[in-house]
């Protein structure tokens, strides 16, 4: 009896384990191909003629035919971009039902998927530099030369004898490696090398060819049927004169592209990671985010012909941003240092500047050396933080944003502030009792940070930068804001914000509470970041506590079923690893990884951070409940058994509902303490309710309306939830005495 129970309650946990598998893992985004009229290929779409991006839409040879078979076959073609060499295995998976990107056909690929008949011949060739030796298969004996992974360049060079082969993710990654010196050569298809070359005047071709080939479409080996109907379709495709239409098309307008010293126009999305509490560089005007770096990467981004979209975090996660990929380029005032090129590249410099000193105007520092034994406020991250360590016996006070340095030195926590000096400009003219130092502190050039494995975009955006300063645009954008900075009678926003900034000394000055309300909640709509910030608050919350509860019902039944007959002792150790981890980590940690790390290339920071906050939450959830479940008497599960039910229904309907009555006050406590958690959001740029109060903090400089406004929000909150949590235990109470 007893080994049939514990089959069927294993086999119950295995399927909840299996729901809950598809909940964290699935729920981002999963492609599955589809018989229902849709048609999925898989490409990398790197590859021009063949497949490339413009704007959004991928476009190319390949996609063209790709349409042409899908409207003959009377269904919907999707596009999924990857990397080249998991198209196949796309293909065999049933990600997508086939594969398209310049694939040749090879005894090897074979062995995994069926092909196509043929749709074009092509060649692979190699691309070296205009000055280059080497202009035969044979001259590349010895060489080092690089080739795109999981491509037939890349099978074919193996047989190159003491040759060093470089393997790179994209085919353009291995030509600037070529135009940066670090290969002899680049071994790629004949189509992508020609327009490669037409856009690098440093660039050729060999007289000879490296190795012919042709082209077709990868299909799994169970669809015959789509095989065959794929076939048809390129046939009359052939006889239809379509196909040689579509790549005259593409091909004859790569030969025919003009050499340019503009940026390539690659479509899609830019994405600039920044921290929006430096004026004039970035700052907030309303719910824009605007300044000197902003307007320089929206040029940047037109004349790449993308669209920007800009991200506001912590400024010492900007590089993580940008190495993780979550952010294409970082730009915040960012100095070049030593330490940041080990993680980043940066563009060439666009302005100089320094890192300057601001004091109260009674202070008696006016040089670097009075700062010694001084307590000294810097912004995390910054070359400020970074230089300030050196001074002898200061103690360094660092916060996330500048303006909170400068709020600490208007209520005399610190002495002094280092701090760029476009931004010490800003907040001195802002601020009455404030000054800066005769003497500069130290100087610097700011670029933009870029990662490593992002060569194109590093060109292009020198490229637009060369641009904007020899048109003299670049001079235009910074001195429109740093002179509207400098002349504070002019400027309206400033003086509703030097009229809003309360320090312990001149809190009667300030206008009142009336004025202070109005100027932190009412003024340019400055509500909205509390609205918006308290919605983004709440669904988090929401899909947390429900994600927690699925995950500490099945760790809690798991472990106290282990504790009560000693089974699923398999399952209970993989849940006591996930109890130690989740809880002696602390939460910001678990978001940083999930969000950093473990989805990296994912995007929507609401299901990240919902995850996040859920599998920790699960991990106390798990342990509330199973005290709960621990604390009914044994004599329970007899009765149960003694009913007929076996354990699994005995613990559903006799165990779990008195547990759950003993545990509510426990859980409830535990969902408040999530719900406050959530204030952490903003470390991975998601704008919470706790961020929309910082944001006002630094458009106004005023401390307590904007924190005073947040907290009185999430008081109410925990009120109005734990109300209702009361009337669930009365309810309970009066069901037991009935």
């Amino acid at each position: 009896m007893k080994r049939k129970t514990h089959a069927k309650l294993s086999q119950f946990l295995l399927f909840v384990s299996v729901l809950l598998g598809i909940a964290l893992f699935a729920c981002p985004a999963a492609v599955s191909a589809s018989s229902g009229g849709k048609l999925i290929m898989a490409t990398n779409a790197e590859f021009p003629p063949y497949e490339f991006y413009e704007g959004e839409d991928i476009v190319g040879i390949d996609a063209e035919i790709a349409q042409a078979i899908a409207d003959e076959m009377g269904m919907e073609l999707q596009i999924e971009d990857m990397a080249f060499d998991a198209i196949i295995t796309a293909v065999t998976s049933g990600k997508a039902d086939f594969g398209a990107a310049g694939m040749t056909v090879t005894e090897d690929r074979l062995k995994s998927v069926n092909f196509s008949d043929t749709y074009t011949k092509s060649a692979q060739v190699i691309i070296v530099k205009k000055d280059s030796p080497i202009s035969t298969p044979d001259d590349l004996i010895g060489k080092k030369i690089g080739v795109q992974l999981g491509t037939t360049g890349d099978l074919y060079s193996a047989d190159i004898e003491d040759a060093t082969i470089e393997r790179y993710n994209k085919g353009f990654e291995a030509v600037q490696s070529l135009l940066s010196d670090k290969i002899d050569a680049v071994i790629i298809d004949q189509e992508p090398a020609a327009v490669f070359v037409s856009q690098n005047k440093g660039l050729k071709l060999t007289d000879e060819e490296f190795t012919t080939e042709e082209y077709a479409l990868a299909i799994a080996k169970d669809n015959k049927e789509l095989l065959e109907n794929v076939n048809k379709a390129l046939a009359n495709l052939k006889d239809s004169g379509k196909l040689d239409e579509i790549k005259a098309k593409y091909i004859s307008a790569d030969e025919n592209e003009e050499e340019s010293d503009a940026p390539k126009k690659t479509g899609g999305k830019l994405i600039m990671a920044t921290n929006a509490e430096f004026p004039p560089y970035e700052f907030y005007e309303g719910e824009d985010i605007i300044g000197i770096d902003a307007e320089i990467a929206q040029a940047i981004a037109d004349e790449m012909g993308m669209e920007l979209q800009i991200e506001d975090m912590a400024f010492d996660a900007i590089i993580t941003a940008v190495t993780s990929g979550k952010a294409d380029f970082g730009a915040a005032g960012m100095t070049v240092t030593e330490d940041r090129l080990k993680s980043v590249n940066f563009s060439d410099t666009y302005t100089k500047s320094a890192q300057v000193i601001i004091v109260k105007k009674d202070s008696p520092i006016s040089t670097p050396d009075d700062l010694i034994g001084k307590k000294i406020g810097v912004q995390l991250g910054t070359t400020g933080d970074l230089y300030s360590a050196d001074i002898e016996d200061a103690t360094i006070e660092r916060y996330n944003k500048g303006f909170e340095a400068v709020q600490s030195l208007l209520s005399d926590k610190i002495d002094a502030v280092i701090i760029d000096q476009e931004p010490a400009a800003v907040f001195v003219s802002q601020n009455k009792g404030l000054k800066l130092t005769d003497e500069e502190f130290t100087t610097e050039e700011y670029a933009l940070a870029i990662a490593k494995d992002n060569e194109e975009l590093l060109e292009n955006v020198n490229k637009a930068l060369a641009n904007l300063k020899d048109s003299g645009k670049l001079d235009e954008i910074k001195a429109k804001y740093i002179n509207a900075g400098d002349e504070e009678a002019d400027s309206e926003e400033q003086e509703e914000a030097a009229a809003s900034t309360v320090t312990a000394d001149d809190d009667e000055s300030s206008g009142g509470l009336k004025e202070a309300l109005y100027d932190n909640l009412v003024s340019k709509g400055r509500w909205k970041y509390i609205v918006n910030g308290l919605i983004v608050t709440l669904k988090i919350t929401l899909l947390a506590v429900l994600l927690g509860i699925l995950i500490g019902f099945v760790i809690a039944i798991i472990r106290s079923t282990y504790e009560k007959n000693g089974s699923l002792k398999f399952l209970n150790a993989l849940c006591q690893i996930y109890l130690t981890v989740i809880r002696g980590t602390p939460v910001l940690v678990q978001l940083l990884i999930i969000y950093y790390i473990i989805f990296a290339s994912f995007t929507n920071k609401i299901v990240v951070a919902s995850l996040a906050f859920g599998i920790n939450s699960g991990a106390y959830v798990a342990e509330i409940i199973r005290g709960g479940i621990l604390s009914i008497d044994n004599g329970q599960f007899e009765a149960g058994r003694s009913l007929g039910f076996n354990y699994l229904q005995t613990m559903i309907y006799i165990i779990l509902p008195q547990a759950l009555k003993n545990v509510l006050p426990a859980l409830a406590n535990e969902f408040v303490v999530l719900l406050k958690e959530t204030s952490v959001c903003g470390y991975i740029a998601l704008q919470d309710l706790t961020k929309g109060g910082d944001i006002i903090r630094s458009q106004t400089y005023n401390a307590y309306i904007p924190l005073l406004t947040v907290a009185a929000i999430y008081l109410a909150l925990v009120m109005i939830f734990t109300y209702f949590i009361k009337l669930l235990e009365r309810r309970l109470r009066n069901s037991e005495r009935r």
